[in-house]
């Protein structure tokens, strides 16, 4: 799994992650170091993720690592809080959880997601080159 977040969210979650092995989980973590390298690492780490575990607590107004770690092909596990139901498409991108048993049980079940689902899904809404498109037509629209 990859965590999004600095070192506070990361021991924020370590409970919850502690709770996760004992439940059966197989969890390995890896902390990006802050370098100029760090997109290359975080992409890569994505790409090898089963899933991105982003038990989010707060109402998130985007969530620009979800969709980063969608068009890497990764599945997400999160909470349903914010713009998250927005972008995770639910059992087909990855999971909304409404607690800590329903993160554990999504760490479980995430094979169940297809990973070139989870990039295609990203392109399709979240490419650049849609937004340009969509902000031109707004623009255009508003003459």
């Amino acid at each position: 799994l990859a965590m999004a977040g600095h070192r506070q969210a990361w021991q924020a979650v370590q409970p919850s992650i502690k709770s996760a092995v004992e439940r059966g989980a197989e969890v390995r973590v890896e902390i990006i170091p802050e370098t100029s390298q760090h997109h290359a690492i975080k992409r890569e780490l994505m790409r090898r993720a089963r899933a991105l575990l982003f038990p989010v607590q707060r109402a998130e107004a985007f969530g620009l690592i979800v969709v980063e770690a969608l068009a890497c092909g990764t599945p997400v596990i999160t909470t349903r809080l914010g713009a998250m139901p927005e972008i995770i498409q639910h059992g087909e991108t990855g999971f909304l959880c409404r607690d800590l048993d329903a993160l554990c049980q999504a760490v479980k079940d995430i094979g169940q997601i297809d990973p070139a689902r989870c990039r295609e899904d990203a392109i399709e809404r979240f490419h650049y080159l849609r937004a340009a498109r969509e902000y031109i037509s707004l623009m255009e629209g508003s003459h």
